[in-house]
């Protein structure tokens, strides 16, 4: 077992709840993505939406459910494109549909904000700031 790995019930506590927030936004991915894409010759700025926002929870799935070897070896870069990418999509879902503009609407209703992607997005960064901490222990530990 290498010396900057995370404890075994931390890292079962940060896959749980990694996995509950990734999950509704994949179930709600694909019925939306076939919806948008049926609506796409009336809105052709969705076809950017689409494969960003696929991509970004793709690479959400691989950060939750590869935490142990990322926290050896670090996180691969496509991986931080693809965060990069899902948050980009979010703030488009944000901008152009109107939905959750302010804080005051994610807290008022905190299970539809994570569904539309605030879920993904609160695990992938999290994650990476646990492997960013784990990456940087193991380091000065020599």
């Amino acid at each position: 077992m290498a010396r900057n790995a995370l404890k075994p019930v931390a890292a079962w506590i940060l896959f749980i709840i990694s996995i509950t927030l990734i999950t509704p936004t994949t179930l709600i991915y694909f019925p939306a993505s076939l919806y948008l894409f049926m609506g796409i010759p009336e809105a052709p700025g969705l076809i950017l939406f689409i494969p960003l926002a696929g991509y970004g929870l793709y690479c959400s799935w691989c950060i939750t459910l590869k935490m142990d070897e990322y926290t050896q070896f670090g996180a691969p870069p496509y991986i931080y494109i693809g965060v990069a990418a899902g948050t980009i999509a979010l703030l488009m879902l944000t901008k152009t549909f109107g939905i959750h503009r302010s804080i005051h609407e994610i807290i008022e209703n905190p299970l539809s904000a994570i569904i539309y992607g605030y879920g993904p997005f609160i695990s992938s960064y999290t994650s990476l700031l646990v492997i960013y901490s784990m990456r940087r222990n193991a380091v000065s530990q020599g």
